[in-house]
């Protein structure tokens, strides 16, 4: 009774965690197989250059791929294309533009994070804080995302597409599955 009592006790456990520890392992194993991401063609310049010029950051006919690394042929899509830029310390600058007009994947080859395919970055700072934006959206509805499970109100809907400008995003209408 005592050893039944444990097994049934502790066995799921254990195989829980066991299948947790082979998934882990999985993942670090895919993790570690993947190229290495590689600055070739970003140029970081020192603090004594950097002190003669006012920009920060430059761009020069800069193209990126989503999902190719540095110097390979292969086909893949393209994420920016012969992007040119320069950013100045000490102005504020703002990035606007509709859906997947390459907003997100200018600050990420700015941040480093998108492989550079051609072209050159140069880059006078040490340091670089980035936050992505994660989003938050269900499997579901343009109008069931928007009024998340609330009841639905016209004119308030109504106001809430209008100001985050979903009018053009959305032409088809809110029932399109997001």
């Amino acid at each position: 009774n005592m050893l039944q009592y444990i097994l049934s006790k502790h066995l799921p456990n254990a195989v829980t965690g066991l299948s947790e520890c082979y998934i882990s392992c999985r993942r670090i194993q895919a993790l570690l197989k993947l190229s290495e991401h590689c600055d070739q063609e970003v140029k970081e310049i020192d603090a004594e250059q950097s002190s003669n010029t006012r920009e920060v950051l430059s761009l020069l006919h800069v193209s990126c791929h989503w999902d190719r690394a540095p110097g390979k042929d292969t086909s893949s899509t393209v994420a920016l294309s012969d992007i040119s830029l320069s950013l100045e310390r000490g102005k504020l600058y703002c990035l606007i533009g509709i859906v997947g007009s390459g907003k997100s994947a200018l600050l990420a080859a700015l941040a480093g994070e998108l492989p550079v395919s051609e072209g050159k970055v140069e880059r006078r700072y040490k340091s670089l804080s980035y936050a992505v934006q994660d989003s938050w959206i269900m499997d579901a509805t343009v109008r069931e995302n928007i009024i998340m499970g609330s009841d639905f109100d016209q004119t308030w809907y109504g106001e809430v597409f209008e100001a985050c400008g979903l009018n053009d995003d959305f032409c088809q209408g809110d029932s399109q599955v997001l």
